[in-house]
């Protein structure tokens, strides 16, 4: 009984990481929100390590051989999860415009279910872009380490900016002046990123999405 439970936590410990790093996610806005430097400080802290538990999950997945596509698509809604979470929250506190965050929610949505699309056809997450751009933008591992850094830089530079709010800094006006312009750059670079990867996902979906809609259509 022990060796069946053991079996079930190890075969499971990468699942297990990714809803532990989505609660997380919650921990650290519920402290980012309080009006307490000390608080927002460990908001941070919470934030970064729920960022290393998701390398940390796939580490395990990989190390124990026990990779599978519905463990890469929890692994997927706990980063849905994470990006819109912060997104909105930090449209809450007036970081960046709303349509911005309800931009990357829309757009999140569709892909999720355009991917749903591809896994009832048998397609794996990573398996979907076979087209070059679609591989290098998409599939790549260099390319989805780029887009975690780039959306981590952007959330740290929102936190920094909160925790910068309820400082006591001597030169605390230029240090949010060079933190809100660097999240307004940092926002561009990664919605210019979103964008790409969204129209590469289509155009290497093209097949899938007519089969569907084609095979709907005639029912």
């Amino acid at each position: 009984m022990c060796e069946k439970k053991f079996n079930a936590i190890r075969n499971n410990i990468a699942n297990l990481i990714v809803l532990f790093r989505i609660s997380l996610i919650f921990i650290a806005i519920l402290l980012l929100n309080i009006e307490n430097f000390s608080y927002r400080i460990l908001g941070l802290i919470v934030f970064l390590i729920s960022i290393f538990l998701d390398y940390l999950d796939g580490y395990f997945a990989r190390k124990l051989q026990i990779t599978s596509r519905v463990g890469a698509t929890l692994d997927m809604l706990g980063d849905r999860i994470t990006e819109n979470v912060m997104l909105v929250f930090f449209a809450y506190k007036y970081l960046f415009p709303l349509e911005i965050a309800l931009f990357f929610i829309v757009r999140a949505f569709i892909s999720d279910y355009i991917r749903s699309l591809n896994f009832y056809s048998g397609k794996g997450i990573y398996d979907i872009n076979t087209s070059r751009l679609g591989a290098l933008f998409v599939a790549s591992p260099l390319s989805r380490v780029l887009y975690l850094l780039a959306k981590t830089l952007l959330f740290v530079g929102g936190c920094l900016i909160l925790i910068a709010e309820i400082s006591n800094f001597a030169n605390q006006a230029n240090i949010l002046f060079v933190l809100k312009r660097y999240v307004q750059y940092n926002i561009f670079i990664v919605l210019t990123f979103n964008i790409i990867r969204f129209v590469l996902l289509i155009y290497d979906s093209r097949n899938t999405i007519k089969k569907y809609f084609l095979s709907a259509k005639s029912l």
